[in-house]
């Protein structure tokens, strides 16, 4: 199984498009906007997520894909013919266009519904059996180790959460968890990128944002993650403690405070 991102997932906008992607077999990305994988024409497989306006049997769900047959660059004009000449006739897309439309048996769901447009993932990942979103995204090795100890928490959380801070200024959060009385934001900070001086500047400039909005934000080093686990536990524990304790998407009434294996006084609220 390959583990290169041959795989694009995006965004279904609207039952317009997909009523195209099933019956014309193509999907349409905007030139400008195009990721990597589509504009230096890596992509293999197209996979889609549905918003929850596709209703509850699909919402926030990635369960259709396709092999894709191209992958070529045309003006909306010539994508739809019958549309009236406009401003936007002579935007340029990228009309990918594919076998037929296959069904996962498994899809994979998103508990809270992510904001996202496109994601990159491998052939192992998608073709995985999983069906926890969380496993399309593509980690760093600091990212798994960290994620590897959130997940002996047992604390439900959210990868690669992109949080808004005004109408059009977003942030991508690495692990985001939701609390009775706000959120925490936890954050790997590789130590070659991250303490870099401009990007020490645009870490403070991004928690001041976060931390006005309700985040709680947590930043761990690389020395942390591989040397200081324990002080990540901790952290992370009183963190969610102070602020009334975790919630489930599935249990938004019942806080709890994530499990610690080493400490039986850990466990659901009384």
């Amino acid at each position: 199984m390959k583990t290169k991102t041959t795989i694009l997932i995006a965004l279904m906008p609207n039952h317009k498009d997909w009523q195209i992607a099933n019956e014309q077999t193509w999907y349409r990305i905007p030139v400008n906007n195009a990721p990597k994988i589509i504009s230096e024409n890596r992509a293999t497989y197209i996979a889609f997520y549905f918003p929850a306006t596709f209703g509850e049997k699909k919402k926030w769900k990635v369960s259709h894909y396709a092999k894709i047959k191209s992958i070529n660059e045309i003006a909306r004009k010539e994508l739809f013919i019958n549309e009236p000449l406009n401003t936007k006739s002579d935007k340029l897309y990228y009309k990918v266009s594919f076998e037929k439309m296959e069904i996962l048996p498994n899809p994979f769901i998103s508990r809270r519904g992510h904001r996202l447009i496109f994601i990159s993932t491998t052939e192992k990942k998608f073709f995985s059996g999983s069906t926890d979103f969380n496993t399309l995204f593509q980690s760093s090795f600091l990212e798994n180790k960290l994620e590897t100890l959130i997940d002996d928490m047992q604390v439900e959380y959210e990868r690669e959460w992109r949080e808004y801070v005004n109408d059009r200024k977003f942030y991508y959060l690495d692990f985001a968890i939701w609390c009775k009385k706000g959120a925490v934001n936890i954050e790997c900070d590789g130590d070659k990128f991250h303490m870099e001086n401009n990007n020490v500047h645009l870490d403070k400039t991004r928690n001041n944002e976060l931390e006005s909005y309700g985040w709680s934000v947590l930043r761990f080093t690389t020395k942390h993650i591989t040397e200081e686990k324990n002080h990540i536990k901790k952290t992370v524990y009183q963190t969610i403690k102070e602020l009334g304790g975790a919630l489930k998407v599935s249990e938004p009434e019942q806080p709890y405070l994530p499990k610690n294996k080493d400490d039986i006084q850990l466990g659901l609220f009384e």
